[in-house]
């Protein structure tokens, strides 16, 4: 899939037109993150998708105290640059440009997995700069949030639903947690 990382909100479809355009073309998925959308834009993306001429997936990241600083892990991950007018650049001028692509991205109901762009010392470069900045962090509510991002950065992570039906079952619970620490 081809991405954009926006840092700010996308508020006319003229801003994407370009993008909108080179997505029915190529008919690659396009997913683009930023801190927003206006509802005209988001209405014309749902539309295009509905009737198969795009498939372009918006991520809306709300813009608070603990996603501040998602663009800078976003950034490691893709190995990309971020669309921000404190660079002077704007969103239509920069989707003209050749976009970034990534192998593999998983949404889910409470969040999405990336298979990163970058190597895994990249990443466990990034994961060290976190947890030095953790041991440095000056109040526990600093201390919290970077915990946060580093537990989202972490990729050995496993997360197994299992329906209520068997969680009730002992038998099923003694094999699984059997399973589990073989």
């Amino acid at each position: 899939f081809k991405f954009v990382l926006i840092d700010g909100m996308i508020e006319s479809v003229g801003e994407i037109h370009h993008l909108m355009f080179q997505a029915a073309e190529t008919k690659i998925p396009h997913v683009l993150f930023c801190f927003g959308i206006s509802p005209e834009v988001r209405h014309v993306i749902l539309e295009n998708n509905r009737k198969g001429i795009t498939e372009v997936f918006p991520v809306d990241m709300n813009f608070n105290e603990e996603t501040i600083n998602i663009l800078s892990d976003l950034v490691v991950i893709f190995q990309s640059d971020v669309i921000t007018a404190a660079k002077g650049e704007t969103i239509s001028q920069e989707v003209r440009k050749k976009l970034k692509t990534c192998k593999k991205i998983i949404f889910k109901k409470n969040g999405i997995t990336i298979m990163p762009n970058a190597s895994s010392n990249q990443l466990e470069y990034h994961r060290r700069f976190l947890k030095n900045r953790i041991e440095s962090a000056s109040n526990d509510t600093n201390k919290n949030l970077l915990l946060k991002r580093l537990k989202h950065m972490t990729t050995k992570s496993l997360k197994i639903f299992i329906p209520d039906l068997l969680f009730k079952q002992h038998n099923f619970q003694r094999q699984l947690n059997y399973g589990l620490i073989m």
